[in-house]
């Protein structure tokens, strides 16, 4: 897999974001998220809590529309730990270590098991194709006095978007229902399409957190329906 790539470099030093700059990042936001139909990543991941520290290699394929995904996840020693698939709403978990299936359904007030919190699908997406995706544009507004994206729901935050220091890219995303927290860093571009080079998820709730290193990743190639039977 072979694809043009260059750093794309922000700056530190906090600073008020102006009009300009806030319309300029919702074109962003909105533009990456319509411009990419599918994706297929391959990298490095970690998964840690307190009692563990679980190296492992991945790779996933999506589609926008339909949404579906799938993740194999394989241990640097190479035996396979989990399969993931998700069809429309559907998800389905192999723990190929414990050899046990896991069923359930995408959305913020479902869980699929008691380790792990609900899926809902913009999150799932936001990591794999590693740049924040919006749960609704909709309901998309920015707050001068957080200096962040707010998608809200009945007056509830369901989502936020943070950008970096500099007001330069949306550097996190945080889901206050899910107890979860995704940061971007190493921001590269491929074919005008942003993705981080690094992305961390953390889940303080369980003290667990992931580390994703992505490899390759490359953006809107067909991608044949069978491979998420």
């Amino acid at each position: 897999m072979v694809f043009s790539c260059a750093p794309i470099k922000t700056r530190q030093g906090a600073v008020r974001i102006p009009e300009k700059k806030i319309r300029e990042l919702s074109a962003q936001l909105d533009f990456q998220s319509r411009g990419v139909k599918s994706f297929i990543t391959t990298g490095r991941m970690v998964i840690s809590n307190t009692t563990q520290r679980i190296p492992a290699t991945f790779l996933c394929v999506a589609t926008r529309e339909p949404f579906r995904l799938k993740a194999e996840v394989i241990h640097t020693w190479g035996f396979p730990l989990v399969n993931i698939l998700v069809n429309g709403e559907h998800v389905t978990i192999d723990d190929l270590y414990h050899k046990r299936r896991y069923h359930g359904q995408l959305g913020i007030h479902g869980s699929i098991t008691g380790k792990l919190p609900p899926l809902d699908k913009t999150l799932l997406w936001s990591i794999m194709r590693a740049y924040p995706e919006v749960m609704d544009r909709e309901r998309l507004s920015w707050s001068h006095t957080q200096q962040t994206f707010i998608v809200t729901n009945g007056g509830d935050t369901e989502q936020l978007i943070p950008v970096d220091s500099e007001g330069a890219f949306p550097s996190t995303v945080i889901y206050p229902h899910l107890g979860l927290k995704l940061r971007f860093s190493g921001l590269k571009s491929n074919h005008g399409f942003i993705y981080a080079s690094h992305v961390d998820v953390s889940y303080p709730e369980k003290e667990s957190e992931m580390q994703i290193t992505i490899k390759e990743i490359i953006f809107n190639k067909e991608i044949d329906p069978g491979l998420f039977n």
